[in-house]
C-alpha cells in the first residue's frame, strides 16, 4: 500500500489560530459548513419521504405531509463542538414521532380504543371484541438511508469546498490582524 504525505506551510500556526480563536467563532465557522453541507441531504429526505393519503385523525392526529415538513437540520448544544442532526425533527408545528414506525415497518398488532369495549359472539361463534382493531401493520420505507445513500457524495465535496473557504477566510482575518 503506497502512502502519500502532503506538507501544507503555515498548516501548524492554523491550528494554533484555531485553537486561540473564540468558541463563538469556531462554532459559527463549523455550523456554517455543516448547513451549507447538509442542504442537499435534506432536500433530498423529503423528496423520499412517503406523504399519507390524507390527514388523520384521532390520538396521534397530524395533516397530510407532516412526516416530510419534519425533515430538517437541528443543532446539539455542545459549544465546542457543533453536531447536526438530518431526519425527522420536531419542528414548529410539524412533530413526525411515528417516522420511526415509516422507517422500521410495523408488525401486525391490535390497537385498543379509547372509548368502550363490547364483545358478542358471531354466529360461527368466533368472539369479536369491539373497541379495538387490528392494523394491518406497514411495510418499512427507509427513506432516511435513501436519501443518505444518494447524497453522500455531494455532501461530502460541498463539506470539503465550504471548510476550505472557511478556512480561507480565518487567513485573510489574520493576515488583516497581523498588518
Amino acid at each position: 500500500m503506497q502512502q502519500v504525505t502532503v506538507h501544507i506551510d503555515g498548516i501548524a500556526e492554523l491550528m494554533a489560530e484555531l485553537k486561540q480563536m473564540d468558541d463563538k467563532y469556531k462554532r459559527g465557522s463549523l455550523k456554517r459548513v455543516i448547513r451549507a453541507a447538509t442542504k442537499p441531504l435534506v432536500n433530498k429526505m423529503k423528496m423520499e419521504a412517503p406523504i399519507s393519503k390524507g390527514d388523520h385523525t384521532g390520538q396521534y392526529a397530524h395533516k397530510k405531509g407532516n412526516l416530510r415538513n419534519s425533515v430538517g437540520l437541528k443543532f446539539n448544544r455542545n459549544k465546542d463542538n457543533p453536531v447536526g442532526y438530518v431526519g425527522p425533527n420536531r419542528k414548529k408545528g410539524f412533530d413526525a414521532f411515528y417516522a420511526r414506525w415509516v422507517i422500521l415497518g410495523t408488525k401486525e398488532h391490535m390497537i385498543p380504543r379509547k372509548n368502550k369495549k363490547i364483545s358478542f359472539k358471531t354466529a360461527s361463534g368466533k368472539q369479536v371484541i369491539v373497541g379495538r382493531f387490528l392494523h394491518k401493520g406497514s411495510k418499512k420505507d427507509d427513506f432516511v438511508g435513501k436519501a443518505f445513500r444518494a447524497s453522500y457524495t455531494i455532501v461530502m465535496e460541498i463539506m470539503k469546498e465550504k471548510s476550505l473557504q472557511e478556512i480561507k477566510k480565518i487567513w485573510k482575518t489574520r493576515k488583516q490582524r497581523a498588518a
